[in-house]
């Protein structure tokens, strides 16, 4: 796992913009086990940008965290793009310890020996009309994402990830969901359990949801990204 670009990952140290045709036209493959590396590693104070483009296929060694891109005190903007089919031990599709947004992009797909099979967290992490989808974790939490950092999550879609110990879509919840106001929590301590602020108001309209979410996983299934994640966006707005 040499840091000098020169073998198997891309090490980014300066500034660095990706801009491809669309995720499911331009790819960065990984190599898979033949490789046994990382797709990419941001280094500290380089800033990156990936614009339309697929990752996947990175598998990593026992204990290697962050397969298809590691954030390492950078500043990283992921823009329509996939991060998909990686494997680790913790964060196999993204692992941020730096500053990282993800804007309409897909993480899906990925899979993890210990934790975070989608995307693990420790700095500060902003995803935006995104899908958190079909990541596994089978013997520990924090499937879709693991949350160690500051997380802002908006319009986005975080579903069918599966755990064998907890925390499906998001382990760490109660550090994700902040307050809402002043004295008024989402999450509420009591008798011994979680559970949400039966004060605040929610309101699904489950059939269109349920209408969009069906199309989007049809169209994952086969192989439209783009279409899937229209709907998925559909059905959180």
């Amino acid at each position: 796992d040499e840091e000098g670009a020169a073998t198997g990952d891309l090490d980014i140290y300066g500034s660095l913009t990706i801009i491809g045709q669309g995720m499911m036209a331009t790819a960065i493959d990984a190599g898979g086990a033949a490789m046994g590396d990382r797709a990419l590693h941001i280094h500290p104070g380089a800033t990156f940008t990936l614009e339309g483009v697929g990752v996947g296929y990175a598998m990593i060694g026992a204990g290697a965290n962050g397969a298809g891109l590691r954030n390492d005190s950078g500043d990283v903007t992921i823009r329509n793009s996939a991060i998909q089919f990686n494997e680790g031990h913790n964060g196999a599709g993204l692992m941020n310890v730096g500053t990282m947004r993800i804007e309409h992009s897909l993480v899906g797909f990925n899979k993890a020996t210990d934790a975070g099979a989608g995307v693990r967290n420790d700095g500060t992490l902003e995803i935006v009309g995104s899908a958190i989808i079909e990541n596994e974790v089978p013997a520990g939490p924090g499937a879709g994402l693991e949350n160690h950092g500051t997380l802002t999550i908006r319009n986005t879609t975080i579903s069918s990830n599966r755990a064998g110990s907890g925390g499906a879509a998001i382990y760490n919840l109660r550090l994700t969901l902040k307050d809402i106001e002043d004295n008024q929590q989402i999450i509420q301590f009591e008798q011994d359990g979680y559970r949400i602020n039966p004060s605040l108001s929610v309101w699904i309209d489950y059939a269109v949801f349920e209408q969009h979410y069906t199309t989007a996983h049809q169209k994952e299934l086969v192989g439209s990204i783009d279409q899937a994640m229209t709907e998925y966006a559909l059905a959180e707005a």
